[in-house]
């Protein structure tokens, strides 16, 4: 085993890439202790509600790029000319779609205000999101850039920059102004990132020109049905469930739902954070079969174990997780957690075969198991919590998972496991 991880590429990655995988965990930590200790539950909810209606407007505005930009600019690592085209056409559609729709919003504020709280009392909220949109958009895309690119340290320092500063707006914002400065802040998260970025990118690219190319945008464009698709159904099936269990129980049970899904995300973040500089740019440059079955079996040979001893330490432990992690209004958080920790650990390895799809450009396999992911959460969903309350939504999720991977396995068998091409 020991030979194995000093021997492994996915390893030796991992590590250069756990400074600000271990940064943004704690800082999450962090964050779900400030918002449940100075909002609650029922606060939890709502500021999750804004954070996934953000999710989906940012999934549009980035246009789906960035696994695109990671991909080509990876395989095109040999051309200075052909990288500098994929960065000039990506960077100008996204700026010009992000100011688009944060328009849009600004102009509309109504209807958006509307579907995320079912009320008009947090409209200038929303009728500023567009900010958040143009910022996050760009930030997102040259995190892709440095990625693509294999540029580690500045990719490392720039996610580690982000989620410092963030966490201090966050802090003074929830500190000062309690709920109303938590929600407000969403929008301003990442304008510091955004300010050293504008920095880095002129001080890299000061001699790209800005050109914008057709075909580049029909290649990316590959990619973006992917991303959109996953990014939109994704922060959707969360206000779809959050509705749901508003609906048949109360406001604070949704925010104990939420809480799960918080440690979930942090959970979860440690294996798609620490191997998504990995996966991504390795898988696109496979050619054969024979290569993809060896690196699928080496990534699951290091993160089976690693998911088995985490899963395990967590439910050991989930009391004193939720007792320092939440406030005694959570409390009854505890007994969602076996179902939703069995869930994680069958989604991290659906996660390794569904970047292996978006590498291989395998669309429309990858959009049917997304929606077959969704339609299976939310039925369980709508299913098991009039029987069991609260608990039965992440019931619903470890199930929904389990079934995934299921399925992601049978399409990975029938694409790559019977042929040697």
């Amino acid at each position: 085993m020991f030979q194995f991880l000093k021997n492994s590429d996915l390893f030796k990655t991992t590590i250069k890439n756990s400074i600000q995988v271990f940064v943004r965990f704690v800082i999450g930590i962090l964050q779900i202790k400030i918002v449940a200790t100075f909002v609650g539950p029922s606060g939890m909810a709502m500021v999750s509600q804004l954070q996934n209606s953000l999710q989906i407007g940012l999934n549009f505005s980035s246009l789906g790029f960035n696994n695109g930009v990671v991909k080509y600019l990876s395989h095109y690592h040999y051309s200075q000319s052909r990288k500098q085209l994929i960065i000039s056409t990506s960077l100008l559609a996204v700026t010009t779609i992000s100011l688009f729709l944060g328009l849009i919003i600004f102009i509309f504020p109504d209807f958006f205000v509307l579907h995320v709280f079912n009320s008009r009392e947090y409209i200038d909220v929303v009728k500023y999101s567009g900010v958040h949109l143009f910022v996050m958009s760009l930030l997102n895309l040259f995190l892709s850039i440095l990625n693509g690119t294999k540029q580690l340290r500045y990719f490392v320092f720039l996610n580690v920059f982000a989620s410092l500063t963030g966490f201090v707006v966050v802090f003074i914002a929830v500190y000062y102004f309690k709920l109303l400065g938590l929600l407000w802040v969403q929008n301003l998260y990442g304008i510091i990132a955004f300010i050293l970025v504008v920095f880095l990118f002129r001080k890299m690219y000061s001699k790209l020109k800005l050109t914008f190319s057709l075909v580049v945008l029909k290649r990316l464009s590959n990619y973006s049905l992917m991303a959109i698709v996953s990014g939109v159904l994704s922060p959707l099936t969360f206000i779809v469930i959050r509705n749901a269990i508003v609906k048949h129980t109360s406001l604070d049970d949704a925010g104990l739902w939420d809480g799960a899904n918080k440690i979930s995300t942090n959970y979860i973040m440690l294996a798609s954070m620490s191997f998504s500089y990995y996966f991504l740019p390795t898988f696109s440059s496979l050619t054969s079969s024979i290569a993809i079955r060896h690196e699928v079996k080496k990534a699951f040979k290091l993160i089976i174990p690693l998911l088995i001893l985490g899963g395990l330490v967590f439910f050991l432990t989930r009391q004193l997780m939720v007792d320092l992690l939440f406030s005694v209004e959570f409390t009854g958080m505890v007994p969602l957690l076996k179902w939703q920790i069995i869930g994680d650990g069958f989604k991290v390895l659906s996660w390794v075969l569904g970047v292996l799809l978006i590498a291989k450009e395998k669309t429309s396999f990858y959009i049917g198991t997304e929606f077959v992911s969704v339609g299976l959460q939310i039925a369980f969903v709508y299913l098991l919590v009039p029987l069991m309350g609260i608990e039965g939504s992440t019931l619903a999720y470890c199930l929904e998972n389990v079934i995934y991977f299921a399925v992601l396995c049978v399409l990975y068998y029938y694409i790559w496991g019977r042929s040697d091409g």
